[in-house]
């Protein structure tokens, strides 16, 4: 059974389910759906004349074209585009790319479109491709609010013909970086764009789906070449769980075996804030649902604060989930909906989710977030590496314990659920044997190595007991269990 405290994936299985028993099938999809038109800014960057590459073996026309040639449509002049990605409700002062074909596409869902800053270590920033069998052209809107003054190279593909476009964005959000350090903010998904079969149905359940509490626990200098004499650009360590639902004010989740809740969901990522946008990931996010852990991989959240500094006035999420993995999560069988639903899926079975966000700064007093491990499975116990983050400054007087727990080999594979957990002595009392490692503590930061290496297919019990410079205490507990 799926708790009432399961995490927001997990309320998405159960949505997507309900989706492909129904066999919706039809709302759309990035291949062969109707073409979205938009209008473009009038700051936006006209393809040249000749691919950005300096190469003229390819002009960019389909006046003369023996096969298939790609034509770069918008952006439509030499300005520079907008930071703000065009969506269904963001229609002008916004960015897109389309280009026409020159030649009829055979497989829609050949075409590739991939985007990454031109200098830089940033990734591939994924979005929606849209092709339109009637003008025989495609749309790319890219998930995510862009770095100012940042030049990007989108690369368009299919069947062999390939064309490269440059564009350079406007000045925004630069200046210094708000007051952010330490801040938690209840971070929430404001509704979901992505993918577009499902959207609907994931929109009506966004008031059913809690905040996610992240805190700002680090922010240190970054390398500031580049920049404008007027700009800041800091490095940031962001920490979260999922927080209660409806609590006021916010708190944690906490582990409880009489209610039920095995929801210990934690994430740690790390990113940057260049005057006031922010870029964090990606990388891949372990979340629990039921007491099963499942991955979003290439996790990345961009966007903007407001210049206070307590609240995310505008961004974008994505992810990449693995339908499989999130049947696991709430037990059910999900499989079909790559069969039903085949435009939600990659080839390997993932989804790719994404949405718009926006926060704002909550106080949740002294708490602690266990960043490691955050899933239920460790698969390398013997390098493992338990670690958590503190809103405040600790003393040496915190604690952080191991145990095995003592009824571990009779223990079922997966938490018990929830008619049984108020008896497992795995929750309920610390471990009569607890093993020694090393502690440190480190100002708000927590860590301790086992001096041994743990056993395989077995439940361990950790407990944090931290104490804070101010005195206050607070206690956070986790279970999880080695795998082979």
């Amino acid at each position: 059974m799926m708790h009432k405290t399961t995490t927001f994936f997990a309320l998405l299985g159960v949505l997507a389910l309900l989706v492909a028993a129904a066999g919706c099938d039809d709302g759309g999809s990035p291949a062969g759906a109707p073409d979205v038109s938009a209008p473009t800014s009038p700051d936006v960057v006209e393809r040249p004349d000749v691919p950005p590459n300096g190469s003229d073996d390819e002009p960019n026309t389909c006046d003369g074209a023996p096969g298939q040639r790609i034509v770069v449509v918008a952006p439509a002049d030499d300005g520079p585009v907008s930071v703000m990605p065009c969506d269904p409700d963001v229609t002008t002062d916004c960015f897109e790319i389309r280009a026409q074909f020159c030649a009829p596409v055979n497989d829609p869902k050949a075409i590739e479109v991939r985007f990454v800053e031109e200098e830089g270590a940033g990734g591939h920033f994924p979005g929606s491709i849209t092709y339109s069998a009637t003008n025989n052209d495609v749309l790319f809107r890219p998930f995510a609010v862009l770095e100012s003054r940042t030049t990007y190279r989108a690369t368009i593909r299919v069947e062999g013909a390939e064309r490269a476009v440059l564009v350079t964005t406007e000045e925004s959000f630069e200046g210094s970086v708000p007051p952010i350090a330490h801040r938690t903010f209840g971070f929430r998904i404001a509704q979901f764009i992505w993918p577009r079969d499902l959207v609907s149905l994931f929109n009506t359940m966004s008031s059913s789906i809690p905040d996610n509490l992240i805190n700002v626990n680090e922010v240190r200098a970054a390398d500031a070449d580049g920049l404008a004499d007027h700009e800041e650009l800091v490095e940031v360590r962001m920490v979260g769980a999922a927080s209660v639902l409806g609590a006021d004010p916010p708190e944690l989740i906490e582990e409880d075996p009489a209610d039920g809740i095995f929801s210990s969901t934690a994430l740690r990522l790390d990113g940057r804030v260049r005057g006031r946008r922010f870029i964090i990931g990606p990388a891949p996010v372990s979340l629990v649902a039921s007491g099963v852990p499942f991955v979003v991989q290439n996790f990345t959240a961009t966007g903007y604060f407001n210049e206070a500094g307590d609240a995310i006035a505008g961004g974008y999420l994505t992810g990449k989930l693995s339908i499989a993995e999130l049947g696991d999560a709430v037990g059910y069988d999900l499989n079909q909906i790559c069969v039903t639903l085949p435009d939600v899926c990659d080839e390997d079975g993932n989804a790719l989710l994404a949405g718009k966000i926006g926060a704002e700064a909550v106080d949740i007093g002294f708490a602690c977030f266990i960043t490691n491990p955050i899933s239920k499975s460790v698969t390398n116990p013997t390098e493992i590496l338990l670690e958590t983050f503190c809103t405040e400054p600790l003393t040496d007087d915190t604690t952080l314990t191991l145990g095995l727990c003592d009824d571990s080999d009779e223990s079922p594979a997966r938490a018990p659920d929830e008619g049984t957990t108020a008896t497992w002595p795995c929750y309920l009392e610390e471990p009569a044997d607890l093993i020694d490692g090393d502690l440190a503590v480190d100002g708000r930061h927590v860590s301790f190595i086992p001096d041994e290496t743990l056993l395989p297919d077995v439940w361990y019990r950790a407990q944090l007991n931290a104490v804070s410079v101010e005195g206050q205490e607070t206690t956070r507990t986790i279970v999880f269990r080695t795998t082979q």
